[in-house]
């Protein structure tokens, strides 16, 4: 057995994150996913990948069919359902606008990409996510605002902090050896406490030689540059239920020839001191999934197929499973769309309202040009709050792609690329309804119009080139199956089944935002 069978034979450990496995499924199922192309090489490689793992899914399938039913089911899924798959899902919306995770069993996990800091150092705690969390101290010797003493232990009485009084209060300095008072040019060194006292902010400086000074040169507490260690004589008692923090830098140079003091007494006893450089580290989120069904019963008479492919040359049940199978993909998608409004973090508010005459006149392509503003505002939320990059895409109903197609002669909106192109049909008809590729939006965003849409939403989302950077997850086990064709004796129809296990999952709901429409134009159909 070479190395790409053995692969093959564990899959059921296996899942889209294993190049290893995906490059052995995509060699395999190759003839296959011809033509499966994307503008974005790492896309289009993720998308053959995960259509490879989709026919595995079905082989497994036809291979746990029992004996009594396997000519008529296998006939049906050769015939209809491994073609299907390859006409269906490049043409679904939920590969362009959500991270695709195909599962290999019907319970598994979505996987989603976070950088963490490692240590708690300054603003930071060990963790955090390093996007949402931003701190551009992290990785310089500055520590910034480090909590001393909690606000619960300041009474508005305590003047005095000390090894005597209060020592279990007090945090020592955590990152060594601190640097001591010296200005260098570039950098001003220097150990600062802070609190509040009166109404006003009160700031110690050290001078260098181990003492805390306030702004007139009084001495009101010391520092130890080694240990950490520290202490307050306030002149007037910090004000009650406000903290003392402290700003220092430590000496990364001398790390490798400083020990952390051992926990001993009180003062140490609930600290973590360090000497080391601060670290961070790569996690790999994920959450269980649980695969769901949809189901489809068709039929059709005897006489209909007969006269069909007497007449036309056409297959019925061709054109039925290929119009059924559109549908079942819809229907993934629109429930998609609707999870990523209901779930997005940032709203807005946009009307249309173009004035022809009295004072503040707008002419039409004004009016649509502060759309443009309010989609650039939503995407900047998105960069702001998810800390990733800006929207990417756009989903719009068919009254928004009216008025945003008005833009193609003013260089801000492109006709459709290569995306979400039809394959060429199983079946003689194409079907080739439901959501659209529409164009690109001001160079930046891709926009696809959804015409089971509300009209009066726009959804704004951010999808990242990797399948791991995405703020939600459709997870396909079986992305279509079908049961055998038979006839029904008692009203001469023939009969069949289609059916779709997946998962779905939202995830990072700060990746998309909804703008509510009003006053665009309306169209009375009779």
């Amino acid at each position: 057995m070479n190395e790409a069978q053995q692969l093959l034979e564990m899959r059921g450990q296996r899942n889209i994150g294993d190049d290893r496995f995906v490059g052995a499924l995509t060699q395999k199922w190759s003839r296959m996913l011809t033509g499966v192309n994307h503008p974005n090489p790492k896309t289009a490689q993720h998308l053959r990948g995960c259509l490879a793992m989709l026919y595995e899914n079905t082989q497994d399938h036809v291979k746990s069919i029992t004996e009594d039913t396997l000519s008529t089911n296998v006939g049906s899924i050769l015939k209809f359902i491994f073609p299907m798959l390859r006409n269906l899902f490049p043409t679904m919306i939920a590969p362009y606008i959500a991270s695709v995770q195909p599962m290999s069993q019907p319970i598994g996990a979505a996987f989603y990409l976070d950088n963490k800091y490692g240590d708690t150092k300054g603003n930071v705690t060990a963790n955090d996510s390093m996007h949402l969390s931003f701190n551009k101290y992290y990785t310089s010797e500055f520590v910034d605002y480090e909590l001393k003493v909690a606000s619960t232990s300041v009474d508005g009485t305590k003047t005095t902090w000390n090894d005597s009084t209060n020592a279990v209060q007090r945090q020592p300095f955590k990152w060594l050896p601190l640097r001591s008072y010296q200005d260098v040019g570039s950098a001003v060194y220097a150990v600062k406490l802070y609190y509040t006292s009166g109404g006003s902010l009160i700031t110690l400086t050290d001078d260098g030689a181990g003492s805390l000074k306030d702004t007139a040169g009084a001495t009101r507490g010391t520092i130890n540059y080694t240990t950490g260690a520290w202490t307050l004589v306030a002149a007037a008692a910090p004000t009650a239920a406000t903290p003392i923090y402290a700003t220092y830098f430590y000496n990364s140079e001398l790390i490798a020839n400083t020990e952390a003091p051992a926990v001993s007494g009180s003062l140490y006893a609930s600290t973590n001191q360090v000497a080391k450089v601060p670290t961070a580290g790569l996690d790999i989120n994920y959450v269980e999934l649980r695969a769901i069904e949809n189901k489809l019963s068709m039929n059709w008479s005897i006489e209909a197929a007969e006269d069909l492919k007497a007449m036309q040359g056409e297959d019925a049940e061709a054109e039925l499973v290929a119009a059924n199978s559109a549908e079942i993909g819809l229907e993934i998608d629109r429930w998609i769309i609707d999870d990523m409004i209901a779930n997005a973090s940032h709203a807005a508010s946009w009307a249309y309202g173009p004035a022809f005459g009295g004072a503040n006149v707008q002419s039409e392509m004004q009016s649509i040009r502060t759309l443009l503003t309010m989609i650039s505002s939503v995407s900047a939320k998105i960069h702001s709050v998810g800390k990733r990059r800006p929207a990417n895409f756009l989903v719009v109903p068919p009254s928004i792609g009216a008025l945003l197609d008005q833009l193609t002669t003013h260089s801000d909106y492109s006709g459709p690329g290569p995306m979400m192109v039809k394959p060429n049909s199983v079946s003689g008809v194409a079907v080739d309804y439901g959501i659209q590729m529409l164009g690109i939006l001001s160079n930046k965003y891709t926009i696809y119009q959804d015409p089971y849409m509300d009209e009066s939403k726009i959804l704004v989302g951010y999808k990242g080139q990797s399948w791991l950077d995405a703020g939600y997850v459709y997870a396909p086990y079986q992305l279509l199956k079908a049961t055998g064709t038979f006839t029904d004796p008692e009203d001469f129809r023939h009969k069949k089944g289609l059916w779709t296990r997946y998962a779905k999952k939202m995830l990072r709901p700060a990746y998309y935002g909804v703008i509510n429409v009003s006053g665009v134009p309306t169209v009375t159909t009779t």
